[in-house]
Formats: C-alpha cells, structure tokens, sequence
C-alpha cells in the first residue's frame, strides 16, 4: 500500500513504454479523425516527394540531397499536428512543394556531380526554372482557392476541383521526368521544357475559371460571412475582358502605388460578382491620406471603363495608358452577375508632398450586400531631379 505522500514508483523502461503506447494511440486518432480529410490534397505531392527522396537517396554520390527528408519530416508533423483539415492541407502543401523545390534547386549541380565538371547546359537551366515556377503557381492557386472554404453546390466547384486534382498529377509526373531528362540530354530538357509550357497554359485556365471560388475564397479569409463580390487591383497596363471567367488576377484588398512629387498617378481596380448581379455601386474617395506630411484636398478621379467595347487605339485614348473609353462615375450603377467592372482613378500628387509612406480608404459599396474597404498605401519617393 502506498501512503497519502508517496506515489507509486514506476521502472524507467514501463514510464517510455507507456509514453510510446500513448502517444502512438493519438497519432492513429489524428490520422483518421483530423488528417484524413486533408489527405487528397496532399497524398500525391507527399509520394512523389518520397520516391524522389528514396532514388536520390539511394544513391553514394548524391549524398547532398539527403537534408530534404527532413522536409518530409516536418510535412508529415504538420499534417498530424494540424487543429483543422484545411490548416493541414495548406501546411502541408506547403512543406511539399518547399521539398521539390528544394530537390529541384539542387538538381543542376548534383545531377553532373559525378560524370563531370561542367556548368548545366542553357536547355536544363531553362527547363528547371519553368518547372519551378509551374509548382510554385500550382501552390498559389490550390491556396487561393482552398476548397475547404467553398460552399459544394457553388457553380463550377465539382469541375475546378477536379481539374485541380488532374494538374496535381500532372506536376508529380512533370517532377518525376525532370529526374530522368538528364539522361536523354538536351532533347530531355527540350521536351520537358515543351511539356511544362502546356501545364503552365492549363493552370492560367483554371485560374480564370475559378474566378468566382477564388473571389469567394478571399472574402471567407476576410471574414465575410456571405460573400457576393469583391474588389482588387490589376496592373494598370493590362486590359480585362469583361468575362468573370477570363479573369486571372488575384484578389487583394491591398493598392500599393509608387510616385513622386508633382507626378500623375493612373491605377486601375476591377469589381467581381461572385453570383448575382450588384446593384447600386457607389465609389467613396479618400479626402486626405495619413502619414509623414500631410496630403489634404486630394486631386483624385474616379472613371467607369466601357468593357463592352473593343480596346481604344493609343492615339485616341483620354488617358495614355488606358485602353478603355471611360466615363466619370458620378451616380450609382450597378454590376452584372458574370462580368467584371473595372475602374480607373487619377491621382495628382502636389508638388511639395513629404517622402514616406501614406495611408488611405477607398470604399466600395452597394445595396444588400457587405461593403469592401481598399486599403490605398500610396509610398512618396524623392524626385529624380533631387
């Protein structure tokens, strides 16, 4: 019997048994209860990553490669200590696509390391990159969509899904072949090269197709409850095709512009409705934005584009810069389900404004549905001249 003040005294090697038993039991309930559902997102990244591991491994003379198992340590860590599905499918995700291109990075010197000396040949080198740049855009848009946010009986979920899935095993065959393309030389990384170019258009296709899941996306990360548009910049120079499902850009409630004093700023936002149309849009402009000075009494425009019609030729543009026919947004006006709205703005920055870093507020919003603060962050360099 033990007393009241003492208690029981266990051999050390029971203690690390029962600690091995308890934690494996909560591993196997993670698994199946929380990890799970996140598995189909990540399951085909997380082999391929293992049979690179083990071929590269494998072999004396790419010993150097050997670090990156860590990186499917800490993937697989993640998918058992992550508190929800989705966290553990963006973490993971994550961790993956970091270990290929890892592996990937690493590909040019040690693929040469043991037959020869040489620089990587101008075909290889290209080939590496544009697959880089193929699974970092893959991890962009499985973020922006994140499936996990989506309500299933929106249009057009059950097909970018699917679609998203087939790209996933496109980029796993992509990654597997970029390991055996050094053994055909440059016709191999020629090839490859040819094959990621078609992967990169099918991914610039589905970005655009799932417009509307990305727009519904962002404002879920926004805490927008029920979302119904959304609002973000665009490059100023890029003209938008008023199709939703040809818009590629990437929702942000963020407008960054660079000026200096005295210049002319021209920067173009773009509305989405994400499923009916929007009615009674208004357009609030800042009066002053904050910072080092003070900028009060703002020359600021804001102008619709006429979508509708063909692209202006530069010689009858009104703004240089700007393809569209504009008109000045004086009333209220509405968005048509389907189609997007750009917006054009003008800003004259006075001749004598501090350099640093300003802030403002230009705010959409309409009837029936939630409003969307852009958050103008407009930085004063110094002037050239200077």
């Amino acid at each position: 019997m033990w007393s009241r003040r003492q208690s029981p005294v266990l051999p050390v090697n029971l203690w690390v048994e029962l600690l091995d038993l308890a934690t494996g039991v909560l591993a196997r309930i993670i698994c199946q209860w929380v990890a799970r559902p996140a598995k189909r997102w990540v399951a085909r990244p997380e082999r391929l990553v293992r049979r690179i591991i083990h071929e590269w491994v494998a072999r004396p003379e790419r010993g150097a490669v050997c670090h990156a198992q860590v990186t499917i340590e800490q993937a697989q860590l993640a998918q058992l200590s992550a508190s929800s599905p989705s966290r553990a499918a963006k973490r993971c995700t994550r961790f993956i696509t970091a270990a290929i291109l890892a592996l990937l990075t690493l590909l040019p010197s040690a693929a040469f390391a043991a037959t020869s000396t040489s620089a990587p040949a101008k075909a290889q080198t290209e080939a590496l990159a544009a697959l880089r740049s193929a699974i970092r855009g893959y991890s962009a848009l499985v973020q922006e969509i994140s499936p996990d946010d989506l309500p299933g009986e929106m249009g057009g979920y059950a097909e970018a899904t699917e679609r998203l899935s087939r790209l996933g095993e496109r980029i796993e065959i992509l990654s597997r072949e970029a390991l055996q393309a050094e053994k055909l030389g440059d016709t191999g990384w020629i090839l490859l090269s040819q094959k990621t170019a078609e992967f990169s258009a099918d991914l610039m296709a589905l970005r655009a197709f799932s417009a509307p899941l990305r727009a519904w996306s962002h404002c879920r990360r926004a805490k927008i409850k029920r979302p119904r548009w959304d609002v973000t910049q665009v490059d100023a120079e890029q003209f938008v095709a008023p199709p939703l499902r040809l818009f590629t850009g990437k929702f942000s409630r963020r407008v960054n512009l660079e000026a200096a004093p005295g210049e002319t700023l021209h920067f173009q936002l773009v509305a989405a409705p994400i499923r009916e149309t929007i009615t009674h849009i208004t357009v609030t402009l800042p009066e002053l934005l904050a910072g080092p000075g003070r900028l009060g009494n703002l020359s600021i425009a804001c102008f619709l584009a006429a979508t509708r019609s063909s692209p202006v030729p530069p010689e009858d543009r009104q703004i240089p810069i700007c393809p569209y026919r504009l008109r000045p947004h004086s009333h209220a006006h509405s968005l048509q389900a389907d189609f997007v709205q750009p917006y054009w703005f003008t800003l004259r920055i006075p001749d004598d404004a501090v350099e640093g870093l300003y802030r403002g507020w230009i705010k959409f919003r309409a009837s029936k549905v939630h409003g969307l603060d852009m958050d103008l962050r407009l930085t004063i360099q110094p002037n050239s001249s200077d």
